[in-house]
């Protein structure tokens, strides 16, 4: 994985308080002074970018190396917001199947990239996903705070849907055209036996 972060732009309204007084050059009275205007502050605002190359990897790797292949929901989003770290945004995935692996019924999933009032940091290739959705997940291991990740990224996220009554998936690195989502997950299941038999030997 290469990670390249570009220099943060960063963009402020400057405040101002314009103040004037006059008096004349032989020591006369001053004149009146103008009104202070009031004091306008806006918050600085700053945005990095980071770009994620990951190379191509075949679904014997994702399925080999992945914690766990879900179909969940997403039910919840937050930023996380730490003083002098990156912003990260935490998914809770609500899991209605679990085809290998083993975890809880609801999961927390943690990817780095995140937006707040003042700053956002945005990552090239992490999934950027909605409350509600509904995707197949390979689930890589744990981040800080103990929750998992997403295994390549958006790379490893799959948008279900249905069309003409057949439920399936796209997106992610291996379903570019849309594919029956039972016959995904069994090429996944085949896939991560033939990977763990491979580490075995």
């Amino acid at each position: 994985m290469r990670l390249s972060i570009l220099f943060p732009t960063l963009v402020a309204a400057s405040a101002a308080v314009v103040l004037a007084a006059g008096s004349d050059s032989e020591g006369g009275t001053a004149a009146p002074a103008a009104p202070v205007r009031p004091v306008t502050t806006e918050q600085a605002f700053s945005e990095t970018r980071a770009y994620v190359t990951f190379p191509a990897r075949p679904l014997e790797s994702y399925a080999g190396l992945a914690e766990a292949l879900v179909q969940a929901d997403v039910v919840g989003i937050r930023t996380i917001d730490i003083v002098n770290q990156p912003l990260r945004t935490e998914y809770e995935l609500r899991v209605a199947d679990c085809y290998f692996g083993d975890v809880d019924s609801t999961v927390r999933v943690q990817v780095a990239g995140g937006r707040t009032d003042t700053r956002s940091f945005i990552v090239e290739g992490a999934p950027n996903l909605v409350l509600g959705a509904q995707g197949v997940f390979f689930l890589g291991g744990r981040t800080e705070g103990d929750a998992l990740s997403f295994l390549g990224l958006s790379r490893g996220c799959y948008a279900v849907h249905s069309h003409g009554g057949v439920v399936q998936v796209s997106g992610g690195e291996h379903a570019a055209a849309a594919t029956p989502l039972d016959q995904f997950v069994v090429s996944a299941i085949d896939a991560r036996e033939l990977f763990l038999s491979k580490e075995v030997r």
